[in-house]
């Protein structure tokens, strides 16, 4: 049969216990998805499997902590790169603490305050 005569999806139907359910509507929550999709999509990536460049295959819970650690990462970058902005501001311009200070929470950390994790 060709290609074009195949049906584009099938339906996949089934239930969950209550607990589990609670698992993949927090799953879903965090994610920003409903719970539908959530479930189809954590289908799709374990038939699917998600393979890492080095060949082995991880899980989605890993998948997941790969990407928080690559935001955590980003957000210490974006820290380190406001700190050294403003550092060079204060010590080069004539301009206020308060106003370089008030430029880079805005600009580079997009309103979050460099000064309130401290």
């Amino acid at each position: 049969m060709p290609a074009q005569d195949t049906p584009m999806s099938s339906t996949v139907g089934f239930r969950l216990s209550a607990e589990h359910h609670a698992k993949l509507r927090r799953r879903a929550d965090a994610l920003g998805l409903g719970v539908h999709e959530c479930a189809r999509v954590l289908l799709i990536q374990e038939l699917d499997g998600v393979e890492m460049t080095d060949g082995r295959s991880v899980t989605q819970e890993e998948s997941l902590e790969l990407l928080r650690g690559i935001r955590d990462d980003q957000q210490q970058l974006k820290e380190g790169v406001a700190r050294a902005i403003e550092a060079v501001l204060l010590n080069t311009t004539d301009l206020a603490e308060s106003k370089v200070r008030r430029w880079v929470r805005d600009k580079i950390l997009g309103g979050d305050s460099l000064h309130s994790r401290e």
